[in-house]
């Protein structure tokens, strides 16, 4: 029996807690399109377009562009001359 797209994402994240989230050597560029095609065909083409804004907040909010608590850019806060260091 093949593995299913949920088990080898479920070994995914087993290797991200066995490694600590240091490196994943045996996912290759393939796996990434495989998974990107299981996600991309759940949704319609406006659905879509919600999970990418999902998806690119979420990333401004995990790098550290969007202040965690606010939820505002550097320059947005600079515009309204908010200081989220004190304010926040």
């Amino acid at each position: 029996m093949s593995e299913t797209i949920q088990d080898r994402a479920l070994r995914y994240v087993q290797d991200a807690l066995d490694t600590h989230g240091k490196g994943f050597p045996e996912w290759e560029y393939d796996d990434l399109e495989e998974f990107r095609d299981y996600v991309r065909d759940r949704f319609t083409p406006e659905d879509s377009i919600v999970l990418h804004v999902y998806d690119t907040i979420t990333r401004e909010f995990d790098s550290g562009h969007r202040c965690a608590v606010c939820g505002r850019t550097a320059a947005q806060s600079a515009a309204i001359g908010y200081n989220c260091a004190e304010s926040c």
